[in-house]
């Protein structure tokens, strides 16, 4: 008796964790997907201000010019086009360079290069 509800308990165990990290790479995916969207989004309007030196906003006023320098990771940064988005009531930035390099600035400052190979 005592080994059956052991062994009920350890498949518990087993389900509840394989539930979780399923659960998690969920979330992981679906952030990297938005990472990308946006990445393309923001590159997009960049190679269509480069060509014709005319900035259209797509995403509500949220695109503007950006000229502060960001440093990242010792490498610095100017941005040209700045995106201001807005997750679940937090702010967040994405900046792109003159050599479609974007830089991803989060509420909590945290500052991260996104690189996805689009053409």
């Amino acid at each position: 008796m005592l080994f059956r509800i052991f062994r009920i308990i350890i498949i518990m165990v087993v389900i509840i964790t394989l539930w979780h990290s399923c659960a998690y790479l969920h979330m992981r995916h679906y952030r990297r997907l938005w990472d990308y969207s946006k990445y393309a989004c923001i590159v997009k309007i960049y190679r269509e201000y480069s060509t014709n030196g005319i900035l259209k906003s797509i995403d509500n006023g949220n695109i503007f010019i950006y000229t502060n320098l960001v440093s990242v990771n010792g490498t610095n940064f100017i941005p040209v086009i700045g995106m201001r988005t807005f997750v679940d009531d937090d702010q967040e930035f994405l900046l792109v360079d003159k050599h479609e390099k974007v830089i991803f600035i989060n509420k909590d400052s945290k500052i991260k290069v996104l690189d996805f190979d689009i053409d």
